[in-house]
């Protein structure tokens, strides 16, 4: 009677192992499909990026050629109806307070953050702006300072480290 018994719950319990592996294979499949539609995304969101980077620098030379008071009344329109920053080149007449607010921002960080020429890591930036370092928030930073740096307000004294122009 106790061996019929003892079997019975053997057997129940050798049932439910197998359920919850079979649980268990399903969810490590869904997960695996999730983490690759992730990298899909991630891939997604850094090519876009890098053309609406691309798109910009390409029209800047456009740009350049607009007085400071063109070029701030410019900064709410753009191509196919989105809008674009404008920042323009470092030059006779155009002033920090000429730059979109977030870049006057970035600027002013790298000033405060980078004594002497020294630079600033871009994760420090990141950081002295409220965000994480994750690797979306320090891209999207690193493209605004390099765009800095493009136009004549920013330098990158090594890799990933910028400070102001003298």
């Amino acid at each position: 009677m106790r061996g019929g018994l003892v079997d019975r719950m053997l057997d129940r319990i050798a049932e439910r192992r197998a359920e919850l592996a079979e649980q268990a294979e399903h969810l490590r499949k869904q997960l695996a499909e999730v983490e690759a539609e992730l990298e899909r995304v991630r891939s997604a969101e850094q090519v876009v990026a890098q053309l609406l980077t691309e798109s910009d620098d390409q029209s800047s030379a456009q740009r350049a050629s607009l007085s400071s008071q063109e070029a701030g009344s410019a900064a709410g329109s753009g191509s196919g109806g989105r809008a674009v920053l404008v920042v323009a080149h470092r030059g006779d007449g155009v002033e920090v307070a000429d730059l979109p607010a977030e870049y006057q921002r970035l600027v002013q960080i790298v000033a405060e953050e980078a004594p002497a020429g020294q630079g600033v890591a871009c994760k420090r930036v990141t950081v002295k702006l409220g965000l994480t370092t994750e690797p979306r928030h320090t891209e999207g930073v690193r493209v605004k300072l390099k765009r800095l740096v493009a136009r004549g307000w920013l330098t990158e004294v090594t890799p990933g480290r910028f400070a102001c122009l003298s």
